[in-house]
């Protein structure tokens, strides 16, 4: 059971980019305000935060049901936690890649337009050798940017950004299949377990898949 986040506890609100972080390693953290029952919703918006940032699928942690690090956007949802919940997170990401990479042009001396994103790496699009990276700009610590939200909680939540979010035809990560074989732990209720459950509490799980009886 993981507990990374223990020590750096704090409220997050929807005025300010729902929480993400770059770590030194590379890996990025988002923070999502709904919960997950069965329907891979982490799975989904770490492909979206994957494709908005430019950053490999693989290294999206996404932190979700945890009241004091991630906005109320409204309990599961069904079909409508990736339609309504992705949303600001999408447009979430997709600013904080515009400012990453405002921040990145500063520091290489070149404008945006000659800079290129690979897997959190950002380089001169003439010149590869000279780059740097979103935990180099971030420097480890939580990414904090005001935006304008429109002041509802659960589904409705929404906020207002710069950035324009990528169209389906650039993306590289959502609507694939690159993460879908963390189900296996759903359907054995051991991811379930592990993460959302205290240590001594008593609850029911599937102990086994089994055929259906033969008609």
């Amino acid at each position: 059971m993981r507990k990374p986040l223990a020590a750096n506890r704090r409220s997050s609100r929807p005025s300010s980019i729902p929480g993400w972080r770059s770590l030194p390693d590379g890996r990025v953290t988002a923070f999502f305000g709904k919960m997950d029952m069965g329907q891979s919703l982490d799975i989904a918006i770490a492909q979206i935060v994957a494709d908005e940032l430019d950053v490999d699928v693989a290294k999206v942690d996404v932190v979700m049901g945890d009241t004091a690090l991630t906005c109320n956007q409204g309990g599961a949802s069904g079909s409508t936690g990736i339609q309504t919940g992705a949303r600001p997170l999408r447009s979430a990401a997709a600013e904080a890649r515009r400012l990453l990479l405002q921040s990145a042009s500063q520091k290489l001396g070149l404008p945006v337009e000659q800079l290129r994103v690979d897997d959190g790496v950002v380089s001169a699009v003439s010149d590869p050798a000279k780059k740097t990276s979103y935990a180099e700009l971030i420097g480890g610590r939580h990414f904090h940017h005001q935006v304008e939200w429109n002041k509802q909680i659960g589904n409705p939540m929404d906020i207002k950004v710069q950035a324009k979010p990528k169209s389906p035809s650039e993306y590289a990560w959502s609507g694939n299949r690159s993460r879908a074989a963390t189900s296996r732990g759903r359907s054995t209720a051991r991811q379930v377990r592990d993460r959302y459950f205290s240590p001594k509490m008593l609850h029911a799980r599937v102990s086994g898949a089994r055929a259906p009886p033969a008609l």
